[in-house]
């Protein structure tokens, strides 16, 4: 927060002491103008604050009702008026603070829009569609529920940055395994307000042609507050899945249960606070996949169409059994390529040569964070904070067993820890 004190009359104050006061912790910083009358108070938590002006000779100015966001650059001018430093002008209801020392473009999401806004799975990512320029990633990522995944202005959906308390959250080391962007996705239980920045943002951010999510955990107060919660879907009334239904297999498994809880309060009054919460998840869900496979005869080596020999001169059809199909004898196989046949399933759609399956996705995951904050002294604060992630993911593929084994991010299972 920056500002400037005058008079009445406009002529700068120098000396004058600054003070602003949590509403919810009740902890204050203070500082002094300097000789052109202007304050700096830096690294002010996101929240509701009380400005307070004083100096001899002048009334003391109390300003309420200033609500600084995360990652804002709040000015406050303040005029004092001449009188009794006892007698004190308070004003109440401020306006919202403009931003006037920034030309960066975005939009800040509080905590009133994060708990009251629908999210599909808990993901407060899907509210930067609220900014201007934000759609969401391609139907592939999409598909596979990737979260953090956003397109801002036309950029890529890697080419945005994420910080978390203004620490890089941007996963680079794990190369995105967890499927997700950032390597801790806060509980929106435990999110104070994020703000996304989508277009000429300073150069402390300079780093990234795409958007910065900056994103900040919540505080302990004077007051002890919690939530618990769990939230439950399962198949009880879906209706089956209209290519299930066409290739005649069951209703696709599905039972997800996100829960968790959230506490903070006072070590200390009006000087430590504490924070912490949980969250886990616990899901399975069925996922209809079709595969075009092999016959039973073309397994055996037997084709109702013409096979060629492409290592025999002049490249000519193998010979045909008196059914009339094209024979490929066993003595030609290659014999990993055999037994790789032999994994492969006979198609189970009749007519066809389609196998159909439901394979079951399996998601555990288990986080938590724990913060304190520490005022010091008037013009030093202190904070800790500590977040850690366990997740596991199995995506088993559309055939059974080895048949199609793979690692890749279609399929195949990842452990994630941060």
């Amino acid at each position: 927060m920056i500002g400037t004190v005058q008079d009445s009359t406009g002529a700068i104050l120098p000396d004058v002491t600054v003070s602003v006061t949590s509403t919810e912790r009740n902890i204050s910083l203070s500082t002094r103008t300097n000789e052109v009358g202007s304050y700096v108070l830096p690294a002010l938590s996101p929240g509701n604050y009380s400005v307070t002006a004083e100096l001899p000779g002048f009334k003391r100015a109390v300003r309420e009702g200033v609500v600084l966001q995360v990652n804002q650059l709040g000015r406050i001018d303040i005029r004092l008026q001449l009188g009794s430093i006892e007698e004190t002008i308070r004003v109440i209801g401020a306006a919202p603070l403009l931003e006037t020392e920034s030309s960066s473009r975005g939009s800040t999401i509080d905590q009133q829009k994060i708990l009251e806004l629908p999210l599909n799975g808990r993901d407060y990512n899907q509210l930067a569609g609220l900014a201007p320029g934000v759609v969401p990633s391609t139907p592939r990522l999409a598909v596979l529920n990737f979260k953090g995944a956003i397109n801002v202005n036309g950029n890529r959906v890697f080419d945005n940055v994420f910080l978390l308390d203004g620490v890089d959250n941007v996963s680079y080391s794990s190369s995105y395994r967890g499927e997700n962007v950032q390597i801790v996705q806060p509980s929106i239980e435990a999110l104070q307000e994020f703000k996304i920045q989508t277009n000429t943002y300073s150069a402390e951010f300079g780093r990234s042609s795409g958007a910065v999510i900056n994103a900040a955990i919540r505080s302990g107060s004077n007051s002890i507050r919690g939530s618990i919660y769990e939230f439950l879907r399962n198949d009880t009334l879906d209706a089956n899945n209209f290519f299930s239904n066409a290739f005649g297999a069951p209703k696709p498994v599905r039972q997800r249960n996100q829960f968790g809880a959230a506490l903070g309060g006072p070590l200390v009054k009006d000087k430590v606070f504490w924070f912490g919460d949980y969250e886990g998840l616990r899901e399975r869900e069925g996922v209809p996949q079709t595969r075009a496979v092999a016959s039973a005869l073309e397994k055996a080596g037997l084709f109702s169409t013409p096979v060629f020999d492409p290592f025999a001169v002049g490249k000519p059809q193998f010979s045909r059994n008196a059914s009339g199909l094209w024979v490929i004898t066993r003595d030609r196989w290659d014999p990993v390529a055999g037994r790789i046949v032999e994994l492969i399933p006979d198609p189970n759609v009749p007519g066809t040569n389609i196998y159909a399956s439901t394979p079951v996705n399996r998601t555990r995951a288990d986080q938590f964070d724990v913060r304190v904050d520490y005022q010091i002294s008037p013009e030093t604060q202190l904070f800790g904070r500590y977040s850690f992630v366990d997740s596991n993911i199995f995506r088993p593929a559309p055939l059974p067993g080895l048949a199609e084994g793979s690692y890749s991010d279609a399929f195949g299972s990842n452990d994630n820890r941060s």
